[in-house]
């Protein structure tokens, strides 16, 4: 797993800026900034495809885990942001961003984190 450490440490790194793009949709939602949210929750998806990406250069060398499944929650959460956006229901944006997309985030960035953590510790 050596050769791998820049990817996980990259994915760590991405991993945290998509909670900090959840926060920050969090906060401008409930400021009623539409624009500014829709462009963050963009880069959200952009990084979490790059995440995805990076996971599978590796996901075969790790030990058992629940990734794929909390993944799946929280992308199932992007889905239902999206609709919100689509629907342009900023108050629904941020119902959707406390009700799923942070318990998701908040699962799924644990389980990275015990997967992940000990292959940059080393």
């Amino acid at each position: 797993m050596e050769k791998y450490r820049a990817v996980v440490e990259a994915t760590l790194d991405l991993s945290d800026t998509i909670g900090e793009g959840i926060d920050y949709i969090r906060y401008q939602s409930s400021q009623g900034d539409y624009l500014n949210t829709l462009n963050m929750f963009n880069d959200i998806l952009q990084a979490s495809a790059s995440i995805d990406t990076n996971l599978q250069s590796f996901v075969d060398k790790l030990p058992s885990n629940r990734l794929e499944e909390l993944g799946d929650t929280l992308r199932i959460g992007f889905s239902s942001l999206a609709l919100a956006y689509e629907q342009e229901a900023l108050e629904r944006v941020l119902q959707v961003v406390q009700s799923m997309i942070d318990p998701a985030y908040e699962s799924w960035k644990q389980e990275l984190n015990r997967t992940l953590r000990p292959y940059i510790l080393v």
